[in-house]
């Protein structure tokens, strides 16, 4: 019930930015603010990558403040009241800090990327965003186990057992190469 709650709220919020025209007047707040501060330098190119990269990140920090509230009630009050709950409030905080730092990096690098091959395809637009597309995801897929989990959960090697050496050999029969098994700490 209460996710139901909260993705109508989300859907409200949407619903009310994209009928009150609100995405379409940030862009132009944001482009006063770049006009005022000297950030129209450069080829045009680079000043709509800065004001898309402006326009995504405080997209991303209004969603984070907005669903905040929401995150502190599944966190401290649903999951306390069925003992799943193992995040400190200092956990909790630095857990949101962290995923917001790793949203803007991703935004950093991957719009004005996107908008350079926009830029760059012609009239090969659509394969290109596929190859893009495509390539973002296997970078993704590669980095999120090896880099952005362990920011937030502890791994350690599966104990020697039964379950590890059933694992071994169902990888060797399926002729899948595993070095290594891991247990992740999920609280």
């Amino acid at each position: 019930m209460f996710g139901m709650i909260h993705e109508c709220i989300d859907s409200l919020i949407d619903l009310w930015f994209i009928y009150s025209f609100a995405y379409a007047k940030w862009w132009r707040q944001l482009d006063t603010f770049q006009s005022n501060y000297g950030l129209c330098q450069g080829t045009l190119l680079r000043q709509d990558m800065l004001h898309a990269v402006l326009f995504v990140v405080s997209l991303i920090f209004i969603s984070t403040l907005t669903n905040l509230p929401f995150k502190i009630y599944s966190t401290f009050v649903i999951e306390e009241k069925w003992g799943f709950n193992k995040t400190t409030r200092r956990t909790f905080i630095c857990d949101l800090i962290k995923s917001f730092l790793i949203s803007l990096v991703f935004t950093v690098i991957l719009v004005p990327l996107m908008l350079w091959v926009v830029d760059a395809a012609g009239d090969k637009l659509v394969v290109s965003l596929v190859v893009f597309t495509f390539i973002v995801i296997v970078v993704v897929n590669l980095l999120v186990p090896t880099v952005i989990l362990p920011l937030f959960y502890k791994f350690t090697d599966l104990e020697d057992g039964k379950l590890k050496t059933d694992i071994f050999k169902e990888a060797e029969k399926t002729k899948i190469p595993v070095s290594q098994i891991k247990v992740i700490d999920g609280s």
